[in-house]
């Protein structure tokens, strides 16, 4: 992105999916972050998920999966419906905004031409991720 276009928004955290989520949380714990919340995944509630935050405020989410990779990069919006209506080239909606109940939080997911899954991302002011 070159920076251009309506969309008007800073980096939130970075979500990796995890195939040992237990010892993962445990081994992030020991490097001095603090787990926020742990859930289920909204499109897949047989699987947890879990937000963790270090002393500086940069949060890490975890997702429970077969496999270790890079799940998304989340980037929090004043508006995700606005932001999602027009997202700056090459993302496309994948998934349209809808509600994270357990993050108090207003959510959408993109994807660009390479595979590289965007979230837009609002909390509300007591939201337990922010």
């Amino acid at each position: 992105m070159d920076g251009a276009g309506p969309v008007s928004a800073r980096l939130d955290h970075i979500a990796v999916e995890v195939s040992d989520f237990e010892e993962r949380i445990a081994m992030l714990q020991r490097l001095g972050m603090v787990v926020r919340r742990v859930g289920s995944l909204s499109a897949d509630p047989g699987r947890r998920i879990a937000m963790l935050a270090d002393d500086r405020g940069f949060k890490l989410e975890l997702i429970e999966s077969g496999a270790d990779g890079l799940a998304h990069l989340a980037f929090e919006v004043e508006d995700v419906d606005a932001a999602a209506a027009a997202p700056p080239p090459p993302l496309q909606v994948t998934r349209p905004p809808y509600r994270l109940g357990a993050a108090k939080a207003d959510s959408a997911m993109l994807t660009d031409d390479g595979g590289l899954t965007v979230q837009f991302v609002r909390y509300d002011a007591d939201s337990p991720d922010r």
